[in-house]
């Protein structure tokens, strides 16, 4: 249900948002519950990303602790940013006719899940982090990214390729399979990680990186934050058929030796 009620709203996003010549709109908060997300325009403005505020082309979007938000996109594209996360929304270009567009969003450090939409050109799409530069071909991705750059790449659904730092040459990545790029541009492959172990709609940062991936809050608390102290787990919520991700083999709640 809950969804169904976000791709509805990415659908009424499409006839709201409207482009504007200096900082183009291209999506806008499809998260009815306000917790904290920070927006800075590339002027500098600052703005609470609160249910149905436009969010603008190279905009940055910070999440503290306990805060995240749910972005949708111009062709319905979702990207849930889990708490303590950076992310830059570099260019989102989208022509509803030809169903045809330029996409580039960088993900600084945090926890995501990025869900294509109906844009047809889906090798224009392209997710960056520190150590990795990810061409999308119709897929849904679990990514974390830590403060030094580590980044983990978990597909749930459709496929990747992967170019690792300034390496030639990509790296697929299918279906039920990951792959970690270390801060000094090593990479792994493992199975992807269950939704039951990282949470779901909005992944959290998974606990083998809790002490290591927390970061100076983003929504201006003066001291840093300290990694939290968790006494029980989150609430599992299943996610929709078909979008499940190493559970698809009866694997689940794997944990730090994934990738031995």
């Amino acid at each position: 249900m809950r969804w169904m009620l976000w791709a509805v709203s990415a659908v009424l996003l499409v006839g709201v948002v409207r482009p504007s010549a200096a900082e183009p709109q291209i999506g806008a908060v499809a998260k009815p519950e306000y917790k904290g997300a920070i927006g800075t325009r590339e002027s500098g403005e600052k703005h609470d990303l609160t249910y149905e505020q436009i969010v603008y082309a190279n905009e940055r979007v910070e999440t503290g602790v306990e805060s995240d938000t749910i972005l949708a996109f111009l062709d319905q594209t979702n990207l849930f940013v889990g708490e303590r996360s950076s992310v830059l929304l570099d260019r989102f270009v989208y022509d509803p006719g030809s169903r045809k567009g330029d996409v580039s969003i960088s993900l600084m450090k945090g926890a995501f899940r990025f869900v294509t939409g109906e844009i047809k050109n889906k090798q224009n799409v392209t997710l960056r982090t520190p150590t990795a530069s990810i061409a999308i071909r119709g897929t849904v991705l679990v990514l974390f990214v830590l403060a030094d750059g580590t980044s983990e790449i978990n597909v749930w659904s459709g496929a990747v390729d992967v170019l690792i730092c300034d390496r030639p040459g990509p790296v697929p990545v299918n279906a039920g399979e990951s792959l970690m790029v270390s801060s000094s541009c090593e990479s792994r492959r493992g199975h992807a990680r269950d939704s039951a172990e990282v949470g779901y709609p909005i992944p959290r940062l998974p606990r083998e990186y809790a002490d290591i991936g927390y970061v100076v809050p983003s929504a201006g608390d003066a001291e840093p934050e300290q990694p939290p102290e968790t006494t029980e787990e989150p609430a599992y919520i299943p996610p929709p058929q078909g979008q499940r991700g190493s559970d698809r083999d009866g694997s689940k709640g794997r944990s730090g030796g994934r990738y031995n």
